[in-house]
């Protein structure tokens, strides 16, 4: 008895140690795609960064209403990731602006970060403070995030995403820059910290190049776990997923491409572009996703669509009940 017992728990160990976002099984949404409008900026809506706010229970998201020059604001109909309304330009960021990414501190508290001065071939980085989604203030540059010897602003900074999220107290991003090797041709996704969002230090390389992340995850239901999805550099239609099961230590490459949500093509509205993937964990396995997905044929052509996700492999009960009845 106590032999079959050891062996069942080096496989439930194992099951838990092989988390990866391969375990998501996705669903495209209905309906897509969900988020566009006309109305305002050049009436685009892609690079979305959504979020799920539990407080006011209701999806936010900003994106790009035009070529890196206007921040655009929306909020789903309640829990309804294909409901949206409340298009409005955001104030009080800088521009030129695009690819915000926005971590909420609390209730009616949140934080901003979007690139600006696109340069050659990096960006700068501003951070902002804002209670309601649609108005910024305290504009900040922050520091530390940027190519070898280089600090930001500068026009070397992240090739394309500055991806935080939120780490307990503080904070934690991933980043495409030539930090930490002088002689890297290529650029690396690296791996900083943060105590206050402003200031950051770089920690380490992971090793992998090529890639953009434009969403990162810490996994509540798996310890030590964080999820990611980009796409390539240099094109936006390969999204593709990594993680980390040492609390960000190392990083693999998981899925390239993602199935289902991952190539341009695979459906009606996304024949061009296909890029800028958001993971957003909802609890109990439930993952939404949202990406921008373009078809020049159509007005307008940069949209933003939804898919939903199962998680497998995070309940054991099953194995509980029955080692209860074989004990």
């Amino acid at each position: 008895m106590k032999k079959r017992l050891f062996c069942l728990f080096i496989l439930v160990a194992a099951a838990a140690s092989q988390a990866a976002p391969s375990d998501i099984a996705i669903t495209e949404g209905a309906g897509n795609p969900v988020l566009l409008q006309t109305s305002v900026g050049a009436g685009r809506y892609y690079y979305a960064h959504v979020l799920y706010d539990p407080f006011a229970g209701k999806y936010r998201a900003w994106a790009d209403a035009s070529s890196s020059n206007d921040i655009t604001y929306a909020e789903s109909t309640g829990d309804n990731p294909a409901a949206w309304s409340g298009y409005t330009l955001c104030t009080g960021t800088l521009g030129p602006r695009g690819k915000a990414h926005v971590v909420q501190l609390g209730a009616n508290s949140f934080r901003m970060w979007h690139t600006g001065d696109d340069g050659t071939p990096g960006y700068e980085v501003h951070t902002f403070t804002g209670s309601n989604g649609i108005d910024w203030s305290n504009a900040t540059p922050i520091t530390g995030v940027a190519d070898t010897g280089d600090s930001i602003p500068t026009a070397d900074g992240p090739f394309e995403h500055f991806c935080p999220a939120g780490n307990g107290a503080g904070f934690v991003c991933l980043a495409n820059t030539r930090e930490g090797s002088a002689e890297q041709t290529g650029r690396e996704l690296n791996w900083y910290s943060s105590a206050d969002g402003i200031t950051w230090t770089f920690e380490h390389g992971t090793g992998i190049l090529g890639y953009d992340v434009s969403t990162l995850v810490r996994h509540p239901d798996r310890a030590n776990t964080w999820y990611a999805y980009g796409y390539q550099q240099g094109g936006e239609d390969f999204i593709v997923s990594l993680y980390s099961t040492d609390n960000g230590a190392t990083w693999q490459m998981d899925q390239e491409p993602v199935p289902v949500i991952g190539v341009a093509g695979e459906f009606p509205y996304n024949p061009n572009r296909n890029y800028n993937p958001q993971a957003i964990y909802r609890g109990s396995g439930n993952w939404v996703f949202f990406r921008t997905t373009s078809d020049s044929s159509a007005s307008p052509a940069h949209r933003t669509s939804y898919s939903t996700g199962i998680e497998s492999g995070l309940t054991f009960s099953s194995i509980e009940n029955w080692m209860l009845m074989e004990r």
